[in-house]
């Protein structure tokens, strides 16, 4: 009999597991190697709010994947309803001059351009 009741139990913990992330509203953070995100990728992240478990993180993928700002990212869940992205943003790494519009192309390592600017440091 008792056995009976602890595999009832199990199972029901075991669905309780798998159907929980459908009705968790999470939070979601962006965190950066300098400590806060952009103001373009948080912003576009910031829709993402309030909405389950699943669909944030499948958005969230979906938009940092899409970004040619960042290079690499991490989703991380914490408990007990934020969604942390962890990302890697591409720097210039050299910036080219252009006679012809007086402008600055600001180049990351594996050559991208990945900013243009009027003037550069």
């Amino acid at each position: 009999m008792k056995t009976k009741i602890y595999l009832i139990l199990f199972f029901l913990g075991v669905i309780a597991l798998l159907v929980a992330p459908l009705f968790i509203k999470v939070k979601v953070v962006c965190i950066d190697q300098e400590g806060s995100c952009p103001t373009e990728i948080s912003s576009k992240l910031s829709v993402i709010n309030g909405k389950s478990l699943f669909s944030s993180k499948s958005q969230a993928a979906k938009i940092l994947k899409n970004n040619f700002l960042v290079s690499k990212y991490y989703l991380q869940f914490k408990l007990p309803n934020i969604l942390e992205a962890i990302i890697v943003v591409r720097k210039p790494q050299y910036a080219v001059y252009d006679t012809g519009t007086q402008k600055f192309y600001l180049i990351d390592e594996d050559g991208i351009v990945i900013d243009i600017a009027g003037s550069s440091s």
